[in-house]
C-alpha cells in the first residue's frame, strides 16, 4: 500500500535531544490532528484538526489521487465545540456539539446534535423540546447508528413529561431532522442500550435518593414484550453487574463484573446469558486477536487501540501511544496489515525524544500500597519536584504521553503522580477507601508519597511545588493548608476550593446525592475546605480559572483570591475569559503554560 498523502499533517521527523529546551507554547498547543474516523466504505476520513488555533472538523478523501485532485473539506462551527462525530453513511455525519451558556445564574455546558454532509453543507439540527422553564431538559446523545438504515439514527432528545433524566428514544432522519418517538419512558430509565439490530432492549435506572443508592436493570426479550426487572443491586456494591453493550457476534450481553469469589476486588468483561440470567464466561474479542495483538507484539512498549473501522472490517484506523511520544495515528488494511502513517497529534513535539514515565509504589501511613507514576528529568543533582495529583478524584492517571508532565520534565522538574485512595482502576477496595476522605486520607496519601521520594533521596526536599487541576487543584490547596512546610508553592487550575459551595451546588444535580456519599459531608466540609482554611496558607499560590467553567464555577478561585489578598498572602490569579473546564482553547492553554513557567521558575529557582 502506498502512503496516503495528507498535506495538513506532518509525520515523525528526526529525533532531537530531550535536553533541548522546548518552548512552552509547543506543549500548550491543542492536538493538530485527532480522532480520525473512517467512513463506512473506507473512502473518506473525518478528523478534528487545529488550524490557526481553532479546532475544526476536516474531511478528506482517501482515494489515491494526486494531492490537488483529492477532495477535502473544512467544517467550521464558530464558537461551538465538537464533542464527538459519527459517520451515518458514506456521505453524511452526525456531530455532537457543545456551547456554554448561563442558565439561572450558572454556567452550563449545553450539547446539541446536528447532521451535515461531508462538505459541511445541508446542516440539519435535531429538534429538541424546550421545557416549561425555558431550556432543554436533556443532554442529547446518539444511542444507535442503525447500521442497516443509512437514513436514520436512534437518539435521546427529550425527557418524558419533563422529568429530569428520563429520556425518550426517537428515530431521527439525518437528512430532514424529522423525529419519531419510538419509546416512551414510564419507568424513569436513565440510560438505554440497544441490541445489534437497533432494538432498545435494556434500560438502567439509578436511584436519585441518598437513602437508597441502587441500580435497576430493566430488560425485554423483544419490542413486543414489556420491560421487566432483570437485576437490582446497590450502586456501590462491588459485585453488581454493569451492562456495557450487546455482543456483536451472539445474543449475549457484555457486562463488567467481579472476576470470581477469590478476586472480588478486580473486575473484567464477561458474557451474560440473558435467557439463563447468568454470566457464562469471559469475553474474547476476535478483533483484538486478529488486528491488535500482532501490532502489540511488534510494538511491545506501546499502547495500541482501534479508533475506527469500515463496515466490512477491511480498513482500520489505529492509534499508537507511548510515554515518550505524542499519539500517532495509522491507516491499516487487512489485505497486507501495513501501518500507513496518517499523522501525530503534535508533530513538533514528536520530533523530540521525551522522558519515560515510570511506575512506582509506596506504602501510606496506614499500610495501604499506593501506586504512582514518576517522571525524572535529565539532571546531575537532585531535581526540584512537581507533585501532580489527578482530578476526579474518582479517576486515574494513565501511562502515556502527557503534555503537562513532559513540560515540567523538560524544565528540569521531577514529576510525581500519586494514584491515591479513591483513584479508579486499582480495584474496588482502593477506590472505596477514598470515599469521604477529601482532605483526610487522600491528602495523607499524597503527603506520604512526597516523603517517600525525599527518603529515597530522589528529589530536592527544599524545592517542591504541588500543582493540580479540578480535584487536583483542591489537593494542591489542601497541601498548602495541611503541610505548609513541605511545599514551596502551589498551583490550582480550576480547583474546587470552597467545599460548602460545592455541596450546595450538588443539590442541583440529578445524582448529587451519589456524589455526597463519595465526597465529604456538611459537618466536615469547613474543616477541609481550602477557602475556609485560607489563613493557614503561607506559601506562594497561583490560581488559574476560566469564566465559563461549567464543572467548577469560577467563583471558587475568585473568592479564594480575594480572601488570600485580604490576608496579605502571596497569591497570583490568572482568569481566562470564556475559558472552559477542559483543554479547548489554545490561547488559554498558552497563557496557562506561560504562567506556570514563570511561577515555578521563580519559586523553585529553576533556570
Amino acid at each position: 500500500m502506498k502512503s496516503i498523502y495528507l498535506p495538513l499533517f506532518l509525520l515523525y521527523a528526526s529525533l532531537i535531544d530531550a535536553n533541548e529546551r522546548i518552548p512552552a507554547e509547543e506543549f500548550a498547543k491543542l492536538p493538530v490532528f485527532d480522532n480520525p474516523q473512517v467512513s463506512p466504505n473506507g473512502e473518506y476520513l473525518a478528523s478534528r484538526v487545529l488550524i490557526d488555533s481553532q479546532l475544526i472538523l476536516f474531511v478528506q478523501s482517501l482515494k489515491h489521487k494526486s494531492a490537488n485532485q483529492r477532495e477535502a473539506y473544512s467544517i467550521v462551527l464558530g464558537d461551538k465545540k465538537i464533542n464527538r462525530y459519527f459517520w451515518v453513511n458514506d456521505e453524511r455525519l452526525v456531530l455532537n456539539i457543545r456551547l456554554t451558556d448561563e442558565v439561572a445564574g450558572e454556567q452550563l455546558s449545553i450539547n446539541r446534535l446536528i447532521s451535515v454532509d461531508k462538505a459541511g453543507n445541508n446542516v440539519v439540527e435535531f429538534p429538541m423540546r424546550v421545557g416549561k422553564n425555558g431550556f432543554f431538559m436533556q443532554q442529547p446523545e446518539v444511542i444507535d447508528l442503525l447500521k442497516h438504515d443509512s437514513k436514520h439514527v436512534l437518539a435521546v432528545l427529550d425527557n418524558d413529561e419533563e422529568r429530569w433524566g428520563a429520556p425518550e428514544v426517537h428515530k431521527v432522519n439525518v437528512y430532514t431532522g424529522e423525529k419519531t418517538r419510538i419509546l416512551r419512558n414510564y419507568l424513569n430509565i436513565h440510560e438505554w442500550i440497544t441490541d445489534n439490530t437497533g432494538s432498545v432492549r435494556l434500560g438502567l435506572r439509578y436511584s436519585t435518593s441518598k437513602a437508597e443508592q441502587s441500580v435497576l436493570i430493566y430488560y425485554r426479550e423483544n419490542e413486543k414484550k414489556s420491560f421487566e426487572v432483570l437485576d437490582k443491586s446497590g450502586y456501590f456494591e462491588k459485585e453488581r453487574i454493569r451492562p456495557v453493550k450487546f455482543n456483536e457476534t451472539d445474543p449475549n450481553l457484555l457486562v463488567v463484573s467481579t472476576i470470581d469469589e477469590q478476586n472480588k476486588d478486580q473486575s473484567a468483561l464477561f458474557n451474560f446469558n440473558l435467557s439463563e440470567q447468568k454470566i457464562v464466561g469471559p469475553y474474547t474479542n476476535s478483533l483484538y486477536e486478529r488486528v491488535l495483538k500482532p501490532i502489540e507484539k511488534a510494538l511491545p512498549e506501546h499502547v495500541v487501540s482501534i479508533v475506527s473501522r469500515t463496515s466490512n472490517d477491511k480498513y482500520f484506523i489505529i492509534r499508537v501511544e507511548t510515554d515518550i511520544k505524542p499519539p500517532m495515528y495509522y491507516h491499516m488494511s487487512t489485505e497486507d496489515y501495513k501501518l500507513v502513517p496518517l499523522g501525530s497529534t503534535n508533530p513538533k513535539l514528536a520530533k523530540f525524544d521525551h522522558l519515560p514515565m515510570k511506575t512506582v509504589s509506596y506504602t501510606a501511613r496506614d499500610g495501604l500500597i499506593i501506586p504512582a507514576f514518576l517522571t525524572m528529568p535529565n539532571a546531575k543533582k537532585l531535581p526540584p519536584l512537581i507533585v501532580y495529583p489527578h482530578g476526579g478524584p474518582w479517576s486515574h492517571d494513565e501511562w502515556g504521553f502527557d503534555n503537562y508532565v513532559q513540560f515540567f520534565a523538560n524544565r528540569g522538574y521531577a514529576v510525581f503522580q500519586p494514584q491515591f485512595r479513591g483513584s479508579t482502576g486499582y480495584g474496588y477496595q482502593h477506590e472505596q477507601k477514598g470515599y469521604g476522605q477529601w482532605g483526610y486520607a487522600i491528602q495523607d496519601d499524597i503527603t506520604d508519597g512526597v516523603k517517600w521520594l525525599i527518603d529515597k533521596k530522589l528529589v530536592d526536599p527544599k524545592r517542591i511545588c504541588i500543582v493540580g487541576a479540578s480535584f487536583g487543584g483542591y489537593a494542591a490547596a489542601m497541601g498548602l493548608v495541611k503541610t505548609p512546610k513541605l511545599y514551596k508553592c502551589g498551583v490550582s487550575i480550576a480547583g474546587v476550593l470552597d467545599l460548602e459551595q460545592d455541596l450546595r451546588d450538588l443539590e442541583n444535580y440529578l445524582f448529587g446525592s451519589r456524589f455526597k456519599i463519595t465526597s465529604n459531608n456538611k459537618e466536615t466540609a469547613e474543616e477541609v475546605s481550602p477557602f475556609h482554611q485560607a489563613d493557614k496558607i503561607k506559601s506562594p499560590f497561583l490560581l488559574i480559572h476560566g469564566t465559563n467553567d461549567s464543572v467548577v464555577p469560577v467563583q471558587h478561585s475568585q473568592k479564594m483570591f480575594e480572601k488570600l489578598t485580604e490576608l496579605n498572602r502571596p497569591v497570583t490569579y490568572l482568569e481566562l475569559k470564556d475559558g472552559e473546564h477542559w483543554r479547548s482553547n489554545e490561547k488559554h492553554e498558552i497563557a496557562t503554560f506561560n504562567a506556570l513557567e514563570s511561577f515555578l521558575s521563580k519559586h523553585l529557582k529553576q533556570i
